[in-house]
This record gives structure tokens, sequence and C-alpha cells, in this order.
């Protein structure tokens, strides 16, 4: 494995051998080295972000000497190199500007790409613009026609901007004043004018206490109701899995698809990779934004890492938030699986490979949906989120990657480590990364490719379990 490494890296040397003259390089102590730009360092890896859209994870070990530069000279000298009519040269390098903070020239590249390639799909996810009736939308005009107003960069609703103006202070993905902030950081939760331990709080909904997790009384006789007719008295049915959904009529390329829930029309965006077919089953991967974020947001951080090799579903909010957004977000878990469900039915998936993966609050739906459906995702992926409440858990137990940032201003550590705590003591697989330090800012809560590339690895290792 260590050989493979080296000479993985050696490959990336070699292309990127007539590279920027100053950026970060990372001389090897096999000889080698590795030009680009370091975005995250832990006591024993540094990850390197390359002009050429590579993600690296170089070992500590592996490593003789680091010389930092800036991304401003490595851009500078990429820009003298590049051949100004290869759009995907263009295309990688924004992808890069991007990894490494230089948001304007990132955008300067993708109208390049544009430029040069009019059907360039990707550049035009990322500069934000979405497909609607066949034809390309802006992102100011997709967002405003939602309901949503600019404030300091960010899109949010308007009920959300006349709280920010009233200086409420976010937590998670809500608005609060400072004084619940610090009760809410302590685990508390507020009924009424009532602030509740969550014990307290269950006991308050109504929830019963079974092996140690809160389930709804429905749920409980679900349980007794399965535990208590098996096939033979000494041997539980056996449940078996298909391994593929045979769906067809589905085609390739970024769709904007429709579905009715309950009555109520709901959205989601579709990529589907050129080479699936009803011969060929892919895996999927169901993303959910955070509040007041679109699915875009999620496309762009997880197409370059994950779109080449999965279905990727990426479905709306209503009014910018999960489960709390209108009356009909109670059913947004029942959008979700009745997405998934209206996927299979069009496209031929690998039922062993459905991943889900979620932001901020999409991060905490993420959490429910995960502990509760088991049987159905083969992994989940936590973003800059944390604990919703262990409730209703299925039989089979998710694996779980969480992600967090120690200093993130919108979602507390504490509830990120809770929900590692929680989900390993309930028999949960869990790959938990918490970035030290951070410096506060929103750029702590936001996603990036090495996270994003670290959660699809994730999920390419685990499959879904037969009984």
């Amino acid at each position: 494995m260590r050989a493979k490494t080296i000479l993985l890296l050696l490959a990336c040397v070699m292309l990127l051998a007539a590279g920027a003259a100053m950026a970060d390089i990372i001389h090897l102590n096999t000889g080698g080295r590795v030009i680009g730009k370091i975005i995250e360092r832990t006591t024993d890896t540094v990850v390197v972000s390359t002009p050429n859209g590579l993600i690296v994870r170089i070992p500590e070990d592996d490593i003789d000497e680091i010389v930092e530069g800036s991304a401003e000279e490595i851009y500078a000298q990429q820009v003298k190199e590049l051949d100004p009519k290869d759009a995907d040269a263009h295309y990688k390098l924004g992808l890069w500007c991007k990894d490494v903070g230089l948001k304007k020239e990132a955008g300067q590249q993708f109208k390049k790409v544009i430029a040069i390639d009019p059907k360039h799909d990707e550049a035009r996810w990322e500069l934000g613009f979405q497909k609607v009736g066949g034809k390309w939308v802006s992102e100011d005009e997709l967002m405003r026609s939602k309901g949503f107003v600019r404030h300091e960069g960010r899109w949010v609703t308007k009920d959300d901007h006349e709280k920010i103006k009233k200086g409420y202070v976010r937590y998670g993905d809500d608005w609060v004043s400072s004084e619940d902030y610090e009760k809410l950081k302590k685990g508390l939760r507020k009924v009424g004018d009532k602030w509740l331990t969550q014990d307290e709080y269950y006991k308050s909904k109504g929830y019963i206490k079974h092996k140690g997790a809160w389930v709804t009384k429905e749920h409980l006789e679900k349980l007794k109701k399965e535990q208590s007719s098996p096939a033979t008295p000494d041997k539980k049915p056996v449940k078996k899995l298909k391994r593929f959904s045979k769906g067809r009529g589905g085609q390739a390329g970024s769709h904007n698809v429709k579905i009715n829930v309950n009555g109520k029309e709901r959205e989601y965006v579709l990529k589907v990779p050129g080479w699936v077919g009803p011969k060929r089953a892919a895996p999927l991967v169901v993303l959910l934004h955070g509040t007041n974020s679109r699915p875009q947001y999620m496309l762009t951080y997880f197409s370059p890492v994950a779109g080449r090799h999965a279905i990727i579903a990426a479905p709306w909010a209503l009014s910018g938030k999960w489960l709390v957004g209108t009356g009909e977000s109670k059913d947004d878990p029942q959008f979700v699986l009745d997405m998934i469900e209206q996927i299979k039915k069009r496209y031929n998936i690998a039922l062993q490979h459905i991943y889900l993966a979620g932001h901020s609050r999409g991060g905490f739906f993420t959490f429910t949906l995960g502990v509760q459906h088991g049987d159905l995702f083969a992994a989940c992926g936590i973003l800059s989120g944390g604990n919703s409440g262990y409730v209703n858990p299925s039989e089979q137990k998710a694996p779980f990657y969480i992600y967090i940032v120690e200093r993130d201003p919108s979602v507390p550590v504490s509830s990120a480590r809770e929900a590692k705590k929680i989900l390993e003591q309930n028999g949960h697989e869990v790959k938990y990364h918490e970035i030290p330090g951070g410096d506060g800012t929103a750029m702590d809560h936001e996603l990036t490719r090495a996270c994003c590339q670290e959660c699809w690895d994730f999920f390419k290792n685990h499959k879904l379990k037969t009984e």
C-alpha cells in the first residue's frame, strides 16, 4: 500500500513538474515532490489540492520538508501556462481556486470555460446556473423567484433577513436570541416557555425509552409485532435484498424533477453520468442541503468526487428548511423516500449502494433518516451537523461519517461529538473527523472538496448488509 501511495504521488509530480514556481512544495523522502496548495493538515496527514483537480493525501512519515507559498502565486503561474482554448484545463483550475479560497478567480475561470464551450454543463453549475424547462437560469433569477434575498453574500428567506436585522444569532440553521443560544449549546430544548433536558423533552412528546433509544408508541408496537411473528420459534425470517432495481426509461444528464408527495409538488435535481443504462447498475447518492441553501451547493462539492461514479439526487427543502420550513415539511422524510423509489423505477440502481449525506440542517436530517432507515442506506455522512435525537432506530445500523470544524460558528462542535457518542453507543460504525481550531468565521461551516472526498471514500467502502 505504501509503495502504491508513493507511485501515485510521483505520478502527480510528473504531471505538475512544469507547474507553478511559487506554491506549497512538499518534498518527499523518496526524492519526489508534490506541488499544490495545502488545504488541511493533521498530526499524521497533509492534504494538498493540485491545479489539475486532484486531492492528494500525504502521510507525514513520507514528507521530508514543506516549503510554503501563496495561492495567488500558483494561480498567476498556472494562468500563464494554460492553453487559452483548453476548456477542461480552465475548469480544473477553477475548481482548484475554489478549494484554496480564490472565489473571484474561480468565477473568472468558469466564465472562460463557457466562452470556449457554451455547452459545458459543469461550468454553468459552478456559476450557479440551473436548467429549468430545458433552459439555463442564473442563480439570482432562480433564488429570487423562490422568494429569497441576499444578505452578506448568502441567500436567506425574507423572514430570516428580518431576524438577522433584529440581532438574532444562528444556531444550526435557526435564528435564536443570544440568551437562548447559550442554553441550546448545553443540550437543552425549549418547549413553550420551559427549557427541558433531552429526556424531559422526549417524555413530553409521548416517546417511550426502549433499549436505550426513544421510540414512538407506533414504532414500539411495530417492533413487538416483528419479534412475535418469526418464521419458526427459533429462527427469524431471512430478509432477502434484491441487488438491482432494474428501472428503465431514465436519461443521462442533469434534470430538474418534480414529484407529488401527499398532494404537494416537490422538486429535486438529478445528475446521471453518461454510462448509466439498463444493463449497468449505478450507486445512488442523496444530498441534503442546509437551511436557505440549495441543491446546487451540494452538487458543487460532490459532483467532482462522485459525479462520474454514481447518480446524485439533491432535493429542495420547502422554504429552505428541512422539517420546519412549512406545514408540509412534516412530509420531508416521505419525500426523500418517495424520491428514491421514483429514481429506482427510472434507473437501474445498485440497491446495496444507496448513500445519504447532508450539510448543516441537512446533516441533522441525515442523522434522523440514517438512524431510522439503516435497512436502506449503506452509509451516511453528516457534514457540519450533529445529533438530532436517537429516535425510532431501525434494526440494521447504518455506518456514519461525521465532519466538523472545532470553531464552527453555526453548529456547536459538542453536537457533532454527541452524535458520534450516541451512534457508537447504539452499535453504529462511525468515522469522525474534527478539524482542530478554525477562526470562527462562516468558512468554518462551509463544505470543502477534501471533506466531500473523504465522505465519498467512506461510502465506497460500505455496502448494505443483507441478513
